[in-house]
Formats: C-alpha cells, sequence, structure tokens
C-alpha cells in the first residue's frame, strides 16, 4: 500500500501489517497470495488488520489492484 492509499485509509507511518482478510501474513509473499486469492474470488478489496508500536490496532479496506482482477477476467 502506498503512501497516498495509507493516508486515505487512516494508516499511519509504523503499521506492522499481521492480517489480509483475516489470514496472518508475515511476507511479502503472504500478502500477494492473499490479494491474488481475494481477485480469483471476485472481490474488489481486501481488509488490512495490524498494529503500531505503542499497541494500537488498526484496521482498513483497500481495493484490490485493477490490473489483478483485469488479468482474472
Amino acid at each position: 500500500v502506498g503512501a497516498g492509499e495509507r493516508r486515505r485509509q487512516g494508516l499511519s507511518k509504523g503499521f506492522i501489517l499481521s492480517r489480509v482478510d483475516g489470514m496472518p501474513v508475515a511476507t511479502v509473499e503472504d500478502v500477494r497470495r492473499a490479494v491474488s486469492r481475494a481477485s480469483a474470488a471476485g472481490e474488489s478489496g481486501v481488509r488490512l488488520e495490524g498494529i503500531y508500536p505503542n499497541g494500537q490496532r488498526g484496521f482498513a479496506g483497500v481495493s484490490v489492484p485493477k490490473a489483478l482482477l483485469q488479468s482474472r477476467k
């Protein structure tokens, strides 16, 4: 997620991503798999869950990149 999208979703710098659509993620590949799964299921977005260094939890919904959605048609 780029800085612009992160700001639009209310996520601040330092957000540590821990789950995508409820599935634990630890690597970039885990995130790619989760987004690809959502795209294959026809979903237009995913839910991000994580935590900030101060312990505050954060959540956001982000769109699946259009290129992924188009490649599944």
